[in-house]
């Protein structure tokens, strides 16, 4: 067989040539990737010497502060104190009287600083400001050091095969109308999942699933939720004509039950789903021009909530008893 030295020569010099620039570009692209890995140890290094700077008294103030700062509604069971937004999250005073918690659904436990700034998306100095109130003189750059955590991948709960359990709940125990279920279940705001409960879909605003509030289906066991890595700053949202009006509400069940009892049009009503005020300067921010009405619980916690954020100065309706729902069922019962 005749062989052409020139093209084998020419073959070789070909994959050579071939082996460095592949040899070359695996370098850069190494050196790129270290320099990064540098860059964030770096500004990890700095961070943390951000914190520790920080005089640690303020640190251990903060973990101390009571957590009625945290504009959510707790009932104490023993030593332990229960969230009535988010069931499966408990309080407990620990060592040194440092307040630290358990969110079973949310896999998440530690002190009251790591809570805040993972249920506010604040950073370890944003958290310790917002416990004490005091200004830490602590000058991080939060957005170019990406210090706060990245948002949890959408864990959507899984769709059982009917929805019996949950339509009988929110009709017969709830006393929604069937109509208002049938509507939600058409547009796809609604499902149950395997373990019975009630999910509220969060929609964003190009219709995508974004989170969901999570209801339980027992009366005997009482449970709400969060779908883990839902958006912090949306909710459940049910719109009608052009929004000229926002009412929000502390949960889906009590938004249901206002359009049960009163007529809506030309609005959009949402769910806090507990008393979130990342939740109100968002849609704020989306609807500029829509005039805001509180629809919050008739209670303590719920007043605390407006007065202290500077909310009474939108208009508010009070439930008669302590929530929508109340005031729905006392209605449907007394008819």
């Amino acid at each position: 067989m005749h062989f052409n030295i020139k093209a084998i020569v020419f073959l070789i010099f070909f994959i050579i040539f071939t082996i460095k620039v592949h040899v070359l570009l695996l370098f850069f692209n190494v050196k790129i990737i270290l320099k990064h890995l540098l860059l964030w140890y770096n500004i990890g290094i700095l961070i943390k010497k951000k914190e520790v700077n920080m005089d640690k008294s303020l640190i251990d103030k903060a973990k101390r502060t009571d957590i009625s700062v945290l504009n959510l509604k707790f009932k104490k069971e023993g030593n332990y104190y229960r969230s009535e937004e988010h069931s499966s999250l408990l309080f407990k005073i620990g060592k040194n009287g440092f307040w630290v918690y358990d969110w079973n659904s949310q896999q998440s436990k530690g002190d009251i600083i790591k809570f805040v700034m993972e249920y506010y998306s604040k950073s370890f100095v944003e958290a310790v400001e917002f416990l004490t109130g005091e200004n830490t003189n602590v000058s991080i750059n939060i957005e170019t050091l990406t210090h706060k955590q990245e948002q949890k991948q959408l864990q959507m709960p899984s769709k059982a095969n009917n929805m019996h359990r949950a339509i009988a709940y929110l009709n017969k125990t709830r006393k929604i109308k069937q109509a208002t279920i049938q509507y939600l279940i058409d547009k796809k705001l609604m499902y149950q999942d395997v373990k019975g409960n009630v999910v509220f879909v969060w929609k964003g605003l190009d219709n995508s699933d974004i989170g969901a509030e999570l209801n339980g289906t027992l009366t005997s066991r009482r449970f709400k939720g969060i779908a883990p890595g839902s958006a912090w700053s949306y909710g459940f949202k049910v719109a009608s004509g052009t929004p000229q009006r926002i009412y929000f509400f502390e949960s889906a069940i009590d938004l249901l039950s206002f359009t049960n009892i009163y007529k809506c049009s030309n609005c959009i009503l949402i769910s806090m789903g507990g008393l979130k005020k990342e939740v109100i300067f968002n849609y704020t921010n989306i609807y500029k021009d829509a005039e805001i009405v509180m629809c919050v619980d008739n209670d303590a916690a719920a007043d605390e909530f407006i007065k202290i954020n500077n909310f009474d100065k939108y208009k508010r309706i009070v439930p008669v008893n302590k929530d929508f729902n109340e005031d729905l069922q006392k209605k449907v019962c007394s008819n």
